[in-house]
């Protein structure tokens, strides 16, 4: 609990900040936030902080752009999977069939 709470609390602080950034761009406005990208990009956060010490992986510090965030994007993948198998199990004794969604 010393160890877990005090990242979390960080992480969430930049979370935050980076929404408050946001809505200082926008004049004050709401900024649209992506709820499961910002959940996973704090999920990674906090579990990496906690079992690598302050590693990074790229969610934390809010870089934007094509591949700034490989882990974050192969982990999005892997829910993505898990999330569909996992609705409809026959899906996953049919994924090596050449369907659209298995291109």
């Amino acid at each position: 609990d010393d160890v877990l709470a005090p990242s979390v609390q960080r992480h969430v602080s930049a979370m935050c900040q980076r929404w408050e950034t946001e809505a200082a761009k926008l004049g004050g406005d709401r900024p649209k936030v992506d709820f499961a990208a910002e959940a996973l990009r704090l999920s990674l956060a906090v579990l990496g902080s906690f079992a690598f010490g302050a590693a990074d992986f790229g969610g934390a510090a809010g870089v934007e752009g094509a591949g700034a965030q490989p882990l974050e994007e192969a982990f999005g993948c892997v829910l993505h999977r898990m999330t569909t198998f996992g609705r409809n199990p026959l899906l996953f004794a049919t994924r090596m069939l050449p369907t659209a969604e298995n291109r």
